[in-house]
């Protein structure tokens, strides 16, 4: 994973590196760990197509964060999709709090190539996470198509 990211002021660490639903669980990656999906930002269009990021709950109900790529066209049409999580609760901001163990993205801005993404923490703290938006999208377009 890559970029870093902090919230409520408390950290700042390293994160290891619609016109239609897209029908983005199959099992195939990350998503078969989870119980249930869900999404998360609003779709950024790109030269490789539309990217977006989603939430996984697992099965003790911790919340994580994956990224997927659609079809510019065909928005249904899932093009690539993360293996792993790209986010996952470990400081203490998002283990602690209303509900417990919880990263969930709800709003991306691209700037100056930088991605930021602001994600609700535990359901209590607002954190913000970075990182190189242009070499998230070639891990993607790259790495994890479909």
């Amino acid at each position: 994973m890559i970029g870093s990211r902090n919230g409520n002021e408390k950290s700042n660490t390293q994160i290891d590196t619609e016109r239609r639903t897209a029908a983005v669980d199959d099992g195939r990656t990350m998503v078969g760990k989870t119980q249930r999906i869900g999404g998360g930002t609003p779709p950024v269009k790109t030269e490789k197509g539309w990217f977006m990021l989603y939430h996984g709950v697992d099965a003790k109900g911790i919340y994580r964060v994956g990224a997927v790529l659609l079809d510019l066209q065909d928005p249904a049409k899932v093009i690539a999709r993360t293996k792993e999580y790209l986010m996952e609760p470990d400081q203490d901001f998002e283990l602690s709090g209303i509900y417990e163990g919880c990263v969930f993205p709800t709003g991306c801005v691209v700037k100056e190539g930088t991605l930021y993404v602001y994600y609700g923490c535990a359901d209590q703290y607002i954190g913000l996470a970075t990182c190189n938006f242009t070499e998230l999208i070639e891990y993607l377009a790259s790495e994890c198509k479909y």
